[in-house]
């Protein structure tokens, strides 16, 4: 966990549910999103001050990379590169999904779920490259 994104997810998560909200309330039936699409709304909603940790870093919902073997079940990878034009290699985050047969976003019905997942990808966020490895 980053302290201060934690922090952001702190202050800012309503913003996220009620976005959630608003949408299951005006289209119920159609309403359906990725776990990349999660992730890409928290950053817009929540995650969006700089952290001071990652030299001032900011990030973007649009820049998001996901690595998937789009099988039935696996890992799905998302690296959210910093809103910079020379990023550095430590500014990058990254985080993991696992999804299978029976996985949270399928069963997903209301915005506690949904935030649920959010909250899930939010906390396991960390830097791609640290020089501590």
């Amino acid at each position: 966990m980053i302290p201060e994104i934690i922090s952001q997810w702190e202050e800012r998560k309503h913003l996220l549910g009620e976005y959630f909200m608003i949408q299951l309330e005006e289209i119920p039936d159609v309403f359906s999103v990725s776990y990349l699409d999660i992730l890409a709304l928290t950053f817009k909603y929540v995650i969006t001050g700089s952290i001071s940790t990652y030299h001032d870093a900011t990030w973007t919902a649009h820049r998001i990379i996901s690595i998937n073997d789009d099988n039935y079940e696996g890992t799905l990878i998302l690296i959210i590169p910093p809103d910079d034009n020379a990023p550095l290699i430590e500014d990058y985050l990254i985080t993991t999904v696992e999804y299978g047969s029976q996985d949270a976003l399928q069963e997903a019905t209301g915005v506690s779920d949904y935030m649920e997942i959010a909250f899930g990808m939010v906390k396991k966020l960390k830097p791609l490259y640290s020089h501590a490895y």
